[in-house]
Formats: C-alpha cells, structure tokens, sequence
C-alpha cells in the first residue's frame, strides 16, 4: 500500500512547478494564453509556470520530495526511471507547464490512498493532469516509451491518445495471501505544440481542446472574482478554490475523526476553515513588465504572504493527515476489541463461560459489570467511528464486532467460522473466541 501510495505521490509532485520559484524570463505574456484554455472549471489547485531548465528545477524537486517522502529506502525516486525522466523526457517539455488538480469527496479521496489498487489510485486522480507546450512531440513520445519501458509497463494507441499502462508493486496481504497484480493507467495526447497527460482519457481529450463554453476555467464563478484582481494572460499562475476545499473538508466524515485525535490539525480547522476565511479563493500571477517582473495576489488576508506558502503546503498535505488519521482509528479500534477480548478470555478461565449469553448482538456496555474492574480497568464503549462495540455470546462462544467505517454490519458473524476475512475498506472488525475474524482491507493485523 505505502509502495502504491508513494507511487502516486510521485507521479503528481515530480510535474508540480518547484520551478516556480525563478523569475519568469521576458517574453510576450500572450505565449501562455492556450496553455490554460482548455482547463476545466472548478478546480481545486491550478499552478503555471514558465520554466526554462525543467531539468535542473527537476532536482529541486527531487529535495523536496525526499523530505517529505512517507518511508526512506528504494523507492520510484531512485534510479534509471528519475535518469530517463531528468535526461530525456524533461528537455522536450516547456517552457509553459501548468498543473491542475481537483479531487473526489475526501472521503473516497482516503479511500483511493488507503486502497493500493492502481483502479483506485486511477480514480483518485481522474481530475488530475498536466497540459505543456513541447519543444518536439515525436522526441518526447520516444522519450516516454523509453521511459515505460524501463518501468515495465506497456504503451497502446486509444482512439487518438496513448495509454500508458504502469504496474504497481503490491506487498502480500495481511493474511499472507499473494499479492494481486495492480495497473494504473494514463493518456496523453498531442495537438499541435499541446500536449497534455492525465489519468482519464476524457480528461486528456477535453484537455486538449476545444473545451465548450462554460465548462473552462475561466468559467468558474470563484476564478473570476479572484482574477478580477489580478493581472490577465499571466506567464506564472496560482490558483486555489478555497471555498471548494472548505466545502470538501466541511463534508468529510473522516475528518471529524482526525479533529478527535489530532489537536494541530483541530487547531488550523477551527481558525481557519471558516465561511469568513475562505468566502473567496486564493490567486498569484506573475507578469513581465519593462524593467522587471510584477507579481501579484489576491485572497483571504490570513493567506497572503508567508501565511500563502504555508496555507499551500497545509492544503496539499491535509488528505495525508486524514489518511494517518483514518488509520489510526481503525488500528486504535482494534487494540480496544482485543483488550475487550483479553477480559472475556479472562472472565472465562474463572467462569467457565464467557459473559452472557445475550438476545442477539448488544452493545459492550451490557457486559461491563461482568468484566470492570477486575478484568478490564475500563471497558471502550465505541469504535473510532464513535458506534457502539457490540458484543454476541451463547456462553460458550463470543463475538466483538466494531462494524466500522459506514455503521453496517456486513454479515452475521454468529456461527462457526473458520476463514480469516479482509473485508472491504469500511469492513467489519471481528474478534471472535480469541482470534480476529475479520479486518478492513488496508488495516494490518499484529
């Protein structure tokens, strides 16, 4: 998963515009108006850059994902792929690069990240692209299939576009079973000097155009209050739809979670998502002038300046947190049914029958007087997802079950199994007679 994770990580961050950070060179500001024609409206981070050593800007990158990489160690940063891409792929690419990212509801978002299958990953990033001019489209697409080669994946022609097919490295389940084989797919397309990738091939094809009216960037009710203030037909551009990411943020049940848990993150939520502070989006330009360069922005006041970089890196790194977040609670989930576990194995050895036997499933709580304090100090009475523990026994046999993530109980969990279950990424979690019986696809097992 992690593998899969930093994966994706890569694919996205090694095209974000680190290069950004060096002063646009002095060229008619009308060069990068096609760039962002066929953008679609509404989201959530664009970043536009001119870049003239993508290469070199490139290894800046390379720094700053290494301190932000999830794991050290092997990994797609490394080796012949990052050779390829540096030394035969960038050159082609440029001057004018331009970023867009939007996402599905955060919550499918965690989902897709905790989920290492490249179909969920795909989904994950079907509203993310890039589009480029290219300095040569047949040098670039030879540098490509050089560089898929050399990943072991496959190239196909699709109806005008390339599908690139890339395999991803899966560890062996929890229960030790093999792992599956994993793809994810991109396109990418060339029309004149344009060329766009993305991970859905009507992304790439809308991508490159012509996008009908009404549908483009600049179509966006929240785009243009934030561009009605700043310069036009930029060469460098930043843009970010806040009142969309509150409203993702708003609607995410596993952030409520995370706010449980994590106090930084319930502390910036609190202060900062707000109807107030984020009623309007958040737009940078850079533009050539005589004598020099301007920059412009417009925004929240709370995210100009240095507030701005560090709002930025709070915003992107925000649906890691809910990932860390959801993990935590599942794990933490089931350290609580195993300790509710231990006390009826213990409340056993002395009564020789487990506490009950109970009308059906009912919660913990109902079994509490049998078990505090002598076996248990204080029994959990919720699972992560603040639902009741329930507990079913027949005296001579017991289960605990959390039904996680979406409340539902995915099947009857009373009679005699002998499988060790994965259930889907809201699964159940299932103690059963001492030994676990089932556990969401992605949680680990100790």
């Amino acid at each position: 998963m992690r593998a899969a994770r930093r994966t994706a990580i890569w694919m996205l961050v090694s095209l974000l515009p680190v290069w950004a950070a060096a002063a646009p060179p002095r060229i008619p500001k009308e060069n990068v108006v096609g760039v962002y024609r066929n953008l679609p409206r509404d989201p959530l981070l664009v970043l536009g850059i001119h870049a003239t050593d993508a290469p070199g800007k490139f290894r800046d990158l390379l720094g700053l994902y290494d301190r932000f990489a999830a794991e050290p160690g092997p990994g797609p940063m490394n080796g012949p792929l990052v050779s390829i891409f540096e030394s035969q792929v960038l050159p082609w690419i440029g001057p004018e690069v331009v970023l867009t990212l939007d996402l599905p509801p955060l919550d499918q978002a965690v989902q897709a990240l905790l989920y290492s299958k490249g179909e969920a990953l795909g989904a994950f990033l079907s509203r993310a692209g890039v589009v480029a001019r290219v300095r040569d489209g047949e040098k670039l697409d030879r540098a490509l299939h050089a560089l898929v080669d050399e990943w072991g994946g496959k190239i196909h022609e699709e109806h005008g576009l390339t599908e690139v097919v890339l395999p991803l490295s899966a560890a062996p389940g929890a229960d030790g079973s093999e792992p599956e084989t994993s793809d994810l797919r991109a396109y990418y397309g060339l029309r004149g000097d344009l060329w766009a990738l993305g991970f859905s091939p009507g992304w790439t094809r809308a991508a490159l155009g012509p996008r009908p009216e009404g549908q483009r960037l600049a179509d966006g009710e929240d785009f243009q209050k934030v561009f009605a203030h700043l310069d036009p037909q930029p060469l460098d551009l930043t843009y970010v739809n806040l009142p969309k990411l509150r409203a993702y943020i708003a609607d995410s049940h596993v952030l409520r979670m995370v706010l449980q848990t994590t106090p930084e993150v319930r502390e910036f939520v609190e202060r900062y998502v707000t109807p107030e502070t984020m009623s309007v989006g958040l737009g940078a330009t850079s533009f050539v002038v005589e004598g020099g360069v301007r920059t412009t922005h417009f925004g929240p006041s709370w995210m100009s300046g240095t507030a701005m970089s560090t709002g930025l890196v709070a915003a992107m790194a925000l649906p890691s947190l809910l990932v860390t977040g959801e993990e935590e609670g599942t794990r933490q989930t089931m350290l609580d049914i195993e300790a509710i576990a231990e006390a009826c194995e213990g409340f056993s050895t002395d009564a020789s029958s487990y506490p009950g036997p109970t009308e059906g499933w009912v919660p913990v709580s109902k079994i509490a007087t049998y078990l505090e304090p002598i076996y248990i100090a204080s029994l959990p009475r919720t699972d992560a997802w603040q639902n009741p523990i329930l507990y079913w026994s027949d005296g001579s046999s017991y289960r605990i079950l959390s039904r996680g993530r979406d409340g539902l109980m995915d099947r009857d969990w009373t009679g005699k199994l002998h499988a060790y279950s994965v259930m889907g990424l809201d699964g159940d979690i299932v103690i059963g007679d001492g030994r676990l019986l089932s556990r969401p696809a992605g949680a680990v097992a100790d």
